[in-house]
């Protein structure tokens, strides 16, 4: 039987008993909530941390950063220099004017074309490259830079026109736009290398068929019996390019299929449609080349 009445020493261990469960109790609670507490600050922390970046990466207008190496013991770039290194880089990728051997030509007035029609050249003109010029100050491959733009001279200015210059344009509306302008010009030194199959330099002159050219002749006809055609005869002599030769001069492949009493040697002969055109080109002195 279980004695109701304890002595006080009983009474006193039994009293701490009690308190030690208690205490026991309580640290144990205590331990749980301090743990809840840590892990719900853990996830809130890292939540927060994770709205930070992506709202970090999102205000940027510049997309993500590139990769950068850095080398030990340098910081890797910020803001600022990157933006100048991708300026620079895209810098590099034009060309450099400042390295182009340029001749001044002075201020001309410069007026715009349209038509798709092949030009003087022969080849089909292209907005943003093709150019005419008048013949008697230019010449037929030359390169000409107006503004940041280099152009090709492939037609030429008829000789009533009150400019020098004309630029082709791909659509009415843009030579409209264009207008007429005064415009600095430059044409491009350039340094032309002896390509394979070089015959040496020639004399170069133009002709037609008229009487003052050719003399009367009942049928105008070349001396390969062909209909002579512009920007593809030429004259030649037989013993220095035979008949039925190709040459190319200032990138234009003629075919040698004519002759003439004057062109002796290291003559080359072009045809030309007028014996206007035949006299702006005058007498050059071109490179040859035998064409394969």
């Amino acid at each position: 039987m279980m004695r109701k009445n304890k002595t006080p020493e009983e009474r006193a261990e039994e009293i701490l008993r009690r308190a030690a469960r208690k205490r026991n109790k309580n640290s144990a609670g205590k331990s749980h909530l301090t743990g809840l507490a840590i892990w719900t600050v853990g996830i809130f922390g890292g939540l927060l941390l994770s709205i930070m970046f992506i709202r970090q990466s999102a205000a940027s207008t510049d997309g993500p950063r590139p990769a950068v190496l850095v080398e030990e013991g340098q910081r890797e770039p910020d803001g600022e220099e990157m933006q100048e290194l991708k300026i620079l880089s895209a810098q590099s990728e034009l060309p450099d004017m400042e390295k182009l051997e340029e001749e001044y030509m002075g201020t001309m007035e410069v007026a715009a074309y349209c038509g798709g029609r092949r030009t003087y050249s022969g080849d089909i003109p292209e907005a943003g490259r093709t150019i005419a010029a008048d013949l008697s100050k230019f010449q037929i491959g030359d390169q000409l830079r107006i503004g940041d733009t280099i152009y090709c001279v492939e037609e030429l200015v008829p000789s009533d026109a009150n400019e020098e210059l004309r630029v082709y344009f791909s659509s009415y509306e843009e030579a409209v736009a264009f207008g007429r302008q005064e415009l600095s010009v430059y044409r491009i030194e350039k340094e032309e290398e002896e390509k394979e199959g070089f015959l040496g330099e020639f004399e170069v002159t133009g002709y037609c068929s008229c009487s003052q050219c050719c003399g009367y002749k009942a049928t105008k006809l070349t001396k390969m019996e062909t209909v002579p055609r512009s920007s593809y005869t030429v004259a030649v002599d037989p013993e220095v390019i035979p008949l039925g030769s190709k040459i190319e001069i200032d990138g234009i492949v003629y075919l040698a299929e004519d002759t003439g009493k004057s062109i002796k040697g290291n003559i080359v002969d072009i045809y030309f449609d007028t014996h206007e055109e035949a006299l702006i080109y005058g007498r050059k002195t071109k490179k040859v080349y035998l064409v394969p």
